[in-house]
Order: C-alpha cells, then structure tokens, then sequence
C-alpha cells in the first residue's frame, strides 16, 4: 500500500512524541517522523549550539545526531510543502504544562545532569545531595525569574533577542543554573521561537476546535495537541485531518523506569517548585494552552524533614500514563 500522508511531530519534547510517530507507523500510508528543530534558523542554531565550549559530551553527541537527521528532514519538509512530494504533509505539535514538562526533561536526561546537581548539593549520600541539589536549583532559577522581569518579559526579549543578552546580564550564576533557566523556558518560548518562524504561524492563527487546534491549508494540515488530553483527543485529531486510524497509542520513553525517578518527582512536589510552576503559569503559552492553574502541592510531601518521601499524587494526574 502506497504512502499517503507525510506527518512530522514537530514539539519541543518529551510530550509522548515518540508514542505518537510509532503508533502513526503502524499504518502503512503514513510515514511519521518526529522533530524539535525545523527550518533553517533553527538549524543554524543548532550549529551554534552543537559547536559551544559548554556543553558536556552527552548533550553534545545528542545535537550532532539531531543536527543530521533535521537536515534531512527539513529537505523533505520543504519539497512537501512545494507539492513536490506526492503526499500530504500533516505537522502535528503538542503543549504540555511547564512545570511538569521541567520535571520530565529533567528526569529524562538525569544522566547528564547528574554532575552538576550534585555538585551544587549537599548531604549524607548521593540521594540526598542530588534532592539537595534540585531544591537549591530550583529555588535560583525562581528567583531569576521574579528578579529579571517575569516569564513574559523574559520570554519576549528571548525570541526578539536570542540567549546572548540575557546570559550577559546572568554572567554572575553557574553555567547551570543559566542552562536550567532556558531549560524551564524551553515549552514558553518554543512556539514563538521556533514553529512560528518555521511556518509563518502563530498560535491565533490554527483554530480551536472541540479538544485541539486544526488549520488546513492547499499543502499542509497543522493539528495541535494538549499532552494531557492525548487519549481523549487523539483519534478525533486524525479523523479532523484526514489521516486513517490507527490503532492504539503505543508507550515509549517511559520516565518512570529512569533513575532517581522518585526522587525528582519529589522535588518537584515542593515549595521551591510550585513557585516556578506559578511563574511559568504566567507566560501567554500558558493561558493559550489553558496551564494557568499551578498544582496545588501535596501536603504529604512537605517539609525537609520528608524530602525522600515519593509523591502521592502526580503533578497533574500524568504520571500513570507518562510516555
């Protein structure tokens, strides 16, 4: 059966992207790829970024791998929305809420990350210097936020402006903790920064419907998902844009396998967090998205006499189904 239907998820990660190429790869009329970086600002950003004297050997082996593959798929992409392809291009993005998208990041790529959180911690043993150390980054990338601004005048003079200005004003705090400030930033800033200079969209320009966003133009269909609402949203997405069903959603990448899994979910279930998550909530990403509600914090995890206690409930009831 001949391909059909060219679909990239284009995200900016950890938002069951993964799940959602491989359960479209079950059809055999669609041909899914997934990507966080589209077009050619991004990827000369990406040069930029892969040739930084920064950056550790594990994040740098990441943006070599992604430097290649994105090459090859904005080509693709670009002869698509030429007509030249044969197939319709379907680009299907998704939102997740900023601080639970933080907490996952974190805990998907804790093998880099180690070092410097255990660094900046104190404490008996690794696993209390590692809490120690998410607490006190945490709390300083909070702090930065509130003193620099906010979240909206921070997100806005990032997109205008780039990281250089606001890393000049930061060249006080570690590398880290500046790395863990963008990181945080990464789901507010990213439709602005990257899919709207890729397609010359913004989010008021793909139309609400009845659990997602759709516009549908001569080439391309644009559909945006909420994370959260994937299982209720996800099959009537693909009948709005014309894509055949497939059959269940398929796990990958499943953070909860990771290490230190218990241990960053508690941080992120405290004072220190829930400040940034009600920053974060303040950014124009939020309240297009509906996020800007923080979590309320789970009492039973209060307090550093139970930094070690796992969480009860997760941020946003994700957890049981995290992909």
């Amino acid at each position: 059966m001949a391909q059909k239907h060219f679909v990239i998820v284009y995200q900016f990660g950890k938002v069951a992207s993964t799940a959602l190429v491989k359960t479209l790869n079950t059809h055999p009329e669609i041909d899914a790829h997934q990507s966080h970086f589209l077009g050619e600002d991004a990827l000369k950003r990406m040069v930029v970024n892969a040739t930084g004297p920064t950056h550790s050997a594990y994040f740098r082996k990441h943006m070599i791998g992604q430097l290649n593959a994105n090459l090859d798929l904005t080509y693709q992409m670009n002869r698509a929305r030429l007509g030249h392809d044969g197939r319709r291009l379907t680009i299907l993005s998704l939102s997740r809420a900023p601080l639970d998208w933080f907490r996952s990041s974190i805990q998907q790529d804790i093998e880099g990350h180690l070092p410097d959180l255990l660094a900046l911690g104190q404490g008996a043993n690794q696993a209390d210097r590692l809490r120690d150390g998410l607490d006190q980054m945490l709390d300083r990338v909070a702090a930065l936020l509130a003193t620099h601004g906010g979240v909206a005048t921070i997100a806005s003079d990032l997109i205008a402006s780039g990281a250089r200005p606001l890393l000049t004003q930061l060249k006080g705090e570690p590398d880290f903790i500046k790395t863990m400030l963008l990181q945080a930033l990464r789901p507010v800033v990213w439709f602005e920064d990257h899919f709207a200079r890729c397609f010359d969209l913004s989010l008021d320009d793909i139309h609400r419907e009845d659990g997602f966003w759709l516009r549908t133009t001569r080439q391309t269909t644009f559909i945006l998902l909420r994370y959260e609402d994937i299982a209720q949203t996800f099959a009537s997405a693909m009948v709005a844009a014309n894509l055949p069903a497939t059959g269940p959603m398929i796990r990958a990448n499943d953070s909860r396998a990771k290490p230190f899994a218990q241990i960053i979910k508690a941080a992120f279930d405290t004072e220190h967090a829930h400040q940034l998550g009600a920053l974060l909530a303040q950014s124009d990403y939020a309240r297009h998205f509906g996020y800007t509600k923080a979590p309320a914090q789970n009492a039973k995890t209060t307090g550093a006499s139970k930094r070690n206690r796992e969480m009860v409930v997760p941020p946003h009831g994700l957890e049981p189904r995290t992909y």
